[in-house]
């Protein structure tokens, strides 16, 4: 199974594929609290903002951070426990005890010395376009760093003296009297994190500001222009040491990894590019290992035979229904996404696995698995009969890394499956490629023809967001609209979203 996240082309990218490939990761998933399960389950559905749609703001070659996805949340929706939340439930029998970690505490056994988990490192970031906080705030919580989003300095110096906080991204406007009064309230606090001052509008007013900072004795970071890359933000983080640690260079065997239940699945965002709403989530294998952190799938697929593949694989839809039940207890009815090689998946008891923990399958919001292109083209047939197997348990196939050989696929009579996943390196500069833009348009009328639907992998760029739109692509995922996060930070950036919706209503 590989687990590297949908922003690179398929050679090099962090995917889930459940296979003996070598793949792609990141922290152990706990379950939300109480206070925050309470407050997700009033907040709303998760929905992207307008501003992508705004095409007329993304320049060529720039950013995308103008058109960046936001997350807006229904307020006072009426949101009920889904059906599937009470009668599909995760059994308390084999699967579970073999596949789930015994104990969900932050202390993790080593010999005779014990591994605690640190607080998570904590950013406030304050700019009046909510589409730019929102950018900011995926891009944090993917290099796990929890934040917090205000539309102006008030709200947020009131949380100054209340947090610990590592990191203060300020947006400078016209009138500075705003950041100048949030500047001189960090150094009344006393505040020893960094502050890095953002502005679209030139450099006088940040600098102005800066020098209010610097006599004021904070750690001013140098002053950036907006839009800003997202390898700017990330490298950020790298240089103050507040995400997740570097990857290691570790290599575990992956039946170790199942035995001692390091396994623990990420979650990325899928997104629906015209309605601009959170639309289901791809799951990502990660290892927690008590001396080395956090592992990618490169560190622990290379070598693993089939038994502990398909025990995997087993463990991803186990995995895959508890999520979608925690989720659908939190008004968010998500079918997710999980990769499986073909061999595997056929030799897998699929229909009873999903009916031994899922006892409503009509309540069941559902399960799609992706199958990489090059295996479906070289055995169409097999790829049918699974497909029209699994449709009464209400579980999909989809084909992943789509275009090489989309040739073969038009030559087919049937294809029965639900998603054509593009590969990343399609979609890159789609909007003007001479060479991906005809590509992405086949696959795109090839999905039309066979009733399925468009997933854009990848996307990195807004132009090219909506160059896919365009075409007839119905979805995406990548860096653009948000990496693999735990179950736990995924449910924070959801909570997020909902407390800053709530602020922006009351300030107004």
């Amino acid at each position: 199974m590989c687990g590297c996240p949908r922003g690179q082309p398929s050679a090099i990218r962090a995917r889930t594929q459940i296979s003996a490939r070598p793949p792609i990761a990141p922290a152990r998933c706990s379950q939300t609290s109480k206070a925050a399960t309470k407050e997700l389950r009033h907040s709303g559905q998760f929905y992207a903002s307008r501003h992508l749609s705004a095409a007329g703001r993304c320049r060529k070659g720039s950013s995308f951070q103008e058109t960046i996805f936001a997350g807006l949340w229904r307020k006072n929706a009426q949101l009920k426990i889904n059906a599937f939340a009470i009668r599909c439930s995760l059994h308390r029998g084999n699967l579970e005890s073999e596949f789930m970690s015994a104990s969900s505490s932050t202390q993790v056994s080593q010999g005779s010395e014990s591994v605690v988990d640190v607080r998570t490192a904590l950013c406030l970031i304050c700019d009046e376009e909510s589409s730019i906080r929102h950018y900011l705030s995926l891009i944090m919580q993917g290099a796990g760093v929890d934040a917090q989003e205000f539309a102006d300095g008030s709200a947020m110096r009131h949380v100054i003296s209340e947090k610990t906080v590592d990191l203060v991204v300020l947006d400078i406007p016209m009138d500075v009297s705003d950041p100048v009064a949030t500047i001189n309230a960090l150094a009344q606090n006393g505040f020893k994190g960094a502050v890095q001052l953002i502005s679209a509008r030139g450099t006088a007013m940040m600098e102005q500001v800066r020098q209010v900072g610097e006599r004021a004795g904070l750690r001013l970071l140098p002053p950036l222009k907006k839009p800003l890359a997202i390898a700017t933000v990330q490298k950020i983080v790298k240089d103050l040491k507040i995400g997740l640690p570097p990857a290691v260079a570790a290599r575990i065997r992956l039946d170790e990894a199942l035995a001692n239940h390091w396994i623990e699945f990420w979650h990325q965002p899928k997104i629906d590019l015209r309605r601009k709403r959170l639309a289901g989530v791809e799951a990502f294998p990660r290892v927690r290992h008590p001396q080395y952190g956090v592992l990618m799938p490169e560190t622990f697929m290379p070598g693993a035979q089939s038994p502990e593949i398909a025990k995997l694989a087993e463990f991803a839809i186990v995995s895959a229904i508890s999520t979608q039940q925690q989720f659908s207890t939190l008004g968010l009815h998500l079918p997710v996404s999980i990769n499986v090689d073909a061999a595997i998946l056929s030799a897998l008891p699929v229909v009873d696995i999903v009916r031994s923990v899922c006892t409503d399958i009509d309540a069941w919001p559902g399960l799609v698995i992706d199958i990489p292109e090059v295996q479906i083209a070289s055995d169409i047939g097999l790829a049918v009969a699974l497909a029209q197997k699994f449709s009464a348990i209400k579980i999909k196939l989809a084909i992943d890394d789509v275009g090489r050989a989309h040739a073969k696929l038009a030559k087919a009579e049937a294809a029965p499956f639900a998603e054509y996943k593009l590969d990343a390196m399609f979609v890159a500069n789609c909007a003007d490629d001479k060479i991906n833009t005809p590509i992405c348009k086949n696959v795109i009328g090839l999905a039309k023809r066979f009733g399925g639907s468009v997933v854009g992998n990848g996307l990195a760029k807004a132009a090219d967001s909506l160059a896919l739109q365009s075409m007839g692509g119905q979805f995406g995922q990548g860096p653009l609209l948000g990496q693999p996060m735990s179950k736990e930070r995924f449910a924070s950036l959801l909570r997020q979203r909902g407390a800053t919706e709530e602020r922006s209503q009351s300030a107004a």
